[in-house]
C-alpha cells in the first residue's frame, strides 16, 4: 500500500501534454472562448495590450495566477496540477499577441 505523499506526488503531472497545451492555446485565442469570457467578467478589455498587461501581472499576482490555473482547469478538464507550472507554461508558450 503507498502513503499518502506518494500517492499525491505520482497523481500529480509534472507538466501539461501537448494535447493539453493544444487545448488551452487554442481556447485562449478563440474569441468565443473562455478565457475572452473570464477576461470580460473581469473587466479587462480584450485587445492585444490589455491581453499581454494581463499575462505581465499574472507572474506577480498568486491570486490572478490561481484564477488563470481554474480556468486551464476547466479547458483541459483535469485540477492535479501545481501554480509552478503553470508559471512554467506562462513563461514557455507564446501567449501574447
Amino acid at each position: 500500500m503507498k502513503d499518502i505523499k506518494q500517492f499525491i506526488n505520482e497523481s500529480q503531472d509534472k507538466y501539461f501534454s501537448e494535447q493539453e497545451k493544444g487545448k488551452i492555446l487554442k481556447d485562449t485565442w478563440d474569441k468565443d472562448g473562455e478565457f475572452y469570457k473570464m477576461l470580460k467578467k473581469m473587466d479587462i478589455k480584450c485587445d492585444a495590450p490589455h491581453i499581454n498587461q494581463y499575462f505581465d501581472n499574472l507572474l506577480d499576482d498568486d491570486r490572478m495566477l490561481a484564477g488563470f490555473a481554474e480556468y486551464i482547469s476547466s479547458v483541459i478538464g483535469r485540477h492535479n496540477f501545481s501554480l509552478e507550472q503553470v508559471q512554467k507554461f506562462i513563461n514557455t508558450e507564446d501567449l501574447k499577441g
